[in-house]
């Protein structure tokens, strides 16, 4: 008989939208449709039903929640008792185990007995919320989440590196269960027009300053004499200010004609273009959970280069060309080196066979099944 797993939503809300983080939720809930040991409920916030059945590939079954569910007002006693409205349905759907996809977001931490397991893809928070509280406020926040954290059953990482940051600041000791990166290569490719019959170099991510998008550019203005390729940066407008500032730097740099910053929403039609052909991608991030950006641009037979910074070291295998993020010069140099010599063709069809069956959606879906089954029996 199978099992009741509950998979909580409730995180994906406008500004989360279309991020890695709900494309992560999207590739659980696709992997358990076929899944032997559980039948599947979601928790979705109301008037995100749709979405959550556009990036599932299907139609879930589902707990809607509005701002009726709420016990309290004020989150922090909310993420204790919020679950209370619809307990009700838990009990009568039967649910067993609850997986939260995304730890730093979860609306609600439920009783031991739904064996609740959450997934931590990074610490930057703790960065985040130290630079903007001072010693007292972060110190009770810090204190609260302690506490929440006792209500969890088992912590899951992203990646080793994630789960040597959990234990360092919480004490906390989680298993590795790596991102999947399963691809649909049936998907068309639709054309972008900015890139027709133009040769550019590829870099996806956010414009947070962690992703270091400034040393990208600096790095490209040294080249561009050299080549006649463009810059194109897809990222989005979380980041206003950084936006603002990269542009300025762009124009200051005279570099309008040569490099583009898209934050506008991009197909997975129009994505896979941009990834398929590209010269080269660029990820020059100083820090990531997992950063699975270039391993999609390997996995699609682009000539990648990362930073060369722990995780990367980590999840590429040490397959990808590294470089060090601090040092434009030498990004520079490294860019010219692979454009002017890009990988063979066999060499790009090898590594991207070695990724597909590493972060395969089975592969991760087996390691959460058998630790799920494992503690709610």
């Amino acid at each position: 008989m199978k099992k009741q797993l509950l998979i909580d939503c409730s995180f994906i809300r406008d500004v989360i939208r279309n991020t890695s983080l709900a494309l992560y939720a999207g590739r659980l809930l696709l992997g358990f449709r076929k899944s032997e040991a559980f039948e599947v409920t979601v928790i979705v916030r109301k008037g995100y039903e749709s979405y959550i059945d556009e990036i599932a590939g299907y139609e879930v079954p589902k707990i809607v929640i509005d701002g009726r569910h709420h016990v309290t007002p004020w989150l922090p006693v909310d993420k204790f008792l919020g679950f209370v409205p619809f307990n009700c349905e838990l009990q009568e759907r039967k649910i067993d185990v609850v997986l939260s996809p995304y730890y730093f977001d979860c609306k609600f931490f439920f009783p031991k007995k739904y064996h609740h397991y959450v997934v931590v893809h990074d610490l930057f928070l703790y960065e985040w919320m130290k630079e903007r509280m001072g010693k007292y406020k972060y110190f009770v926040w810090r204190l609260y989440h302690s506490i929440l954290n006792k209500k969890v059953s088992r912590f899951i990482s992203i990646s080793e590196k994630t789960r040597k940051e959990l234990k360092q600041m919480e004490g906390i000791d989680s298993t590795v269960v790596y991102n999947s990166i399963p691809f649909d290569f049936s998907i068309k490719e639709e054309m972008v027009s900015e890139i027709k019959d133009r040769k550019y170099i590829l870099d996806v991510n956010t414009l947070d300053k962690r992703k270091n998008t400034e040393a990208l550019i600096h790095a490209f203005s040294q080249i561009r004499d050299e080549i006649p390729h463009m810059l194109y940066i897809k990222a989005n407008r979380n980041f206003v200010e950084e936006y603002d500032r990269l542009m300025e730097i762009i124009s200051n740099k005279n570099l309008a004609e040569r490099v583009i910053i898209d934050c506008t929403f991009r197909s997975e039609g129009e994505m896979r273009c941009l990834y398929s052909h590209a010269d080269l991608f660029v990820s020059p991030s100083l820090n990531e959970g997992f950063g699975w950006t270039p391993i999609e641009a390997a996995i699609l037979k682009v000539p990648v280069l990362v930073s060369d910074i722990e995780v990367f070291r980590e999840v590429t295998c040490n397959r990808i060309p590294l470089f060090n993020p601090h040092s434009p010069e030498k990004l520079a140099k490294k860019m010219v080196e692979v454009l002017n010599n890009p990988p063979s063709m066999e060499a790009r069809e090898e590594l991207a066979k070695f990724y597909l069956e590493k972060y395969s959606l089975k592969r991760q879906i087996d390691q959460l099944t058998e630790m799920l089954l494992r503690n709610c029996s």
